[in-house]
């Protein structure tokens, strides 16, 4: 089959009838998918743990964050993924190692925060984004 438009958002289901030679039947039906072709929301990501977004931090030998406002009405939200580097853009459609040069990218499973222990020396005064 080609041509098929499927609505995003709608669960759509496959079913299958079996017969046999004497004409008997049964049928059977999957539980269902939903087409999901749109991106998650983004929400806002904060530096350390805290209730507010830090500015500088006192340690270098780890890193922290939390986030929230991800969203994503079709398929829901899988997993995150967060990482620290020295650059702010992040493609979102690809995992790019050269953006998170002192902690590369970690599944933080469904999680809302995260820390790391690192062990990339990091120059006083340098400014660091997840």
């Amino acid at each position: 089959m080609t041509g098929l438009q499927l609505t995003p958002g709608v669960v759509h289901y496959s079913n299958v009838i079996a017969y046999n030679y004497a004409g008997a039947h049964t049928t059977a039906t999957s539980d269902g998918f939903v087409v999901d072709s749109t991106l998650p929301k983004s929400g806002i990501v904060y530096d350390g743990l805290g209730s507010t977004d830090l500015e500088y931090m006192n340690s270098s030998e780890s890193v922290s964050a939390h986030w929230h406002g991800f969203t994503d009405t079709e398929s829901g939200i899988a997993t995150y993924y967060w990482c620290f580097g020295t650059r702010t853009y992040v493609d979102n459609r690809k995992r790019d190692k050269t953006e998170c040069s002192v902690l590369g990218w970690t599944n933080a499973g469904l999680h809302v925060s995260a820390s790391s222990n690192i062990s990339t020396e990091i120059p006083q005064g340098n400014r660091l984004y997840e």
